[in-house]
């Protein structure tokens, strides 16, 4: 697993691609003969010019503001194209029986109408897409996959880093939040009514469960449920 700039990436191109972010949002230069802390020593002790400041969206005409791993990074236009490769390819890759790009697509279609309520805690969200990401993973490599959304449409750039972050967290050997669950599902009823749902002859127990959010199909609140696969309780 390559080892880029003191971090590990399974998929180098991308590890590239975001550690170039990451320097050049620091106005540091880019090299992968040295370590991060080998470079830190030296910026500091390199003088800074006078008129050194963060820069804004407004001041900078040479370069495009994105979103990396929760942050705001300033890439110029070589280092946009290298990052919108590497998100491609990792769209691209095959995460069971279908791509990342189209799980992410799946995942758009199931709780794409969802969002932050008033008062509410963006965080709480962003659990829940990384929990429905896992869990379209999991499910992706079943030997017959569950039945799901289809992979149509758009994802948004929210929901579409949440499943690449989901699946190269995985293929980095990141522990997977939902333990292999592979089912879910949206409703309006709240967690203190909630506690199982019918399946076939029995019922399924929930295993976790996030919300409320707003839904932009419906005035009631929603939630989001991951549920035990049959034969597979806490």
């Amino acid at each position: 697993m390559p080892f880029i700039n003191g971090r590990f990436y399974a998929n180098p191109l991308l590890g590239r691609a975001i550690e170039r972010a990451r320097v050049a949002e620091a106005d540091q230069i880019w090299s992968e003969e040295y370590s991060e802390s080998e470079r830190q020593g030296y910026l500091k002790q390199a003088p800074q010019p006078p008129h050194h400041q963060e820069r804004s969206p407004q001041q900078s005409s040479d370069g495009h503001w994105v979103t990396i791993n929760h942050r705001r990074v300033l890439l110029r236009e070589p280092q946009q194209q290298s990052v919108q490769s590497a998100r491609q390819q990792v769209d691209n890759e095959k995460a069971g029986s279908a791509t990342v790009g189209d799980l992410a697509k799946v995942m758009a279609n199931e709780i794409g109408s969802l969002s932050t309520p008033k008062n509410g805690d963006p965080k709480e969200l962003q659990k829940a897409e990384a929990a429905l990401a896992n869990t379209l993973i999991n499910n992706a490599n079943r030997a017959r996959p569950n039945a799901t959304a289809p992979a149509t449409g758009a994802a948004s750039p929210q929901l579409a880093q949440a499943m690449r972050d989901a699946y190269t967290a995985r293929a980095n050997g990141g522990a997977d939040p939902v333990l292999g669950r592979t089912f879910y599902g949206t409703s309006h009823i709240p967690p203190n009514r909630l506690s199982s749902r019918p399946i076939g002859n029995g019922r399924q127990t929930v295993y976790s469960h996030f919300g409320p959010f707003r839904d932009s199909t419906s005035r009631l609140p929603t939630y989001l449920y991951i549920y035990n696969d049959p034969g597979h309780e806490p």
